[in-house]
């Protein structure tokens, strides 16, 4: 089942999208599948849920548009599209075999829906001065964390006094 890795791909394109934006989550995505792509469009609505576990995409609805193919006959020069003819492409008005595929082979991102908290969350590790090094060390776990982070998605993290 391919699906699961171009499922893994649009979660991962989506994601730095997001992360660009600062964005909380990613409320949906809209994504073109072309009938000549190869891509089963329930298979992949069903590696989706599947590949966005775990990242700002977990829980964001998948919504699919399917792109029928468009082909140039190279005989009289037409375009058409198709639909479901699988491997017997044909123009659509003379029905030469001898075509040209112009679009419908891809998977294209249209839009991705993406939310923001309420107010913007602030960088902890910006908040406390530290250099570039010792808070990708901290991200990293090797050094012992010395902000605290409430249960609210609302909150942001604040130095404990405590440390």
């Amino acid at each position: 089942m391919h699906e699961l890795s171009i499922a893994e791909g649009i979660v991962r394109q989506i994601e730095e999208l997001a992360l660009k934006r600062n964005a909380s989550r990613v409320a949906s995505v809209r994504v073109e599948v072309g009938s000549l792509s190869g891509v089963d469009p329930e298979a992949l609505r069903l590696a989706f849920p599947i590949a966005a576990s775990g990242t700002l995409a977990d829980g964001a609805r998948l919504r699919l548009k399917k792109a029928p193919a468009v082909l140039k006959c190279r005989n009289c020069g037409k375009r058409s599209s198709c639909r479901g003819l699988g491997f017997a492409a044909l123009c659509g008005y003379c029905r030469s075999p001898d075509v040209e595929t112009i679009s419908g082979r891809s998977i294209v991102i249209l839009d991705a829906e993406i939310e923001f908290a309420d107010r913007p969350r602030k960088n902890p590790m910006a908040a406390m001065s530290e250099s570039p090094q010792k808070a990708a060390r901290r991200v990293e776990g090797r050094t012992k964390p010395k902000c605290v982070r409430r249960a609210s998605s609302k909150s942001t993290a604040r130095p404990n006094p405590e440390e």
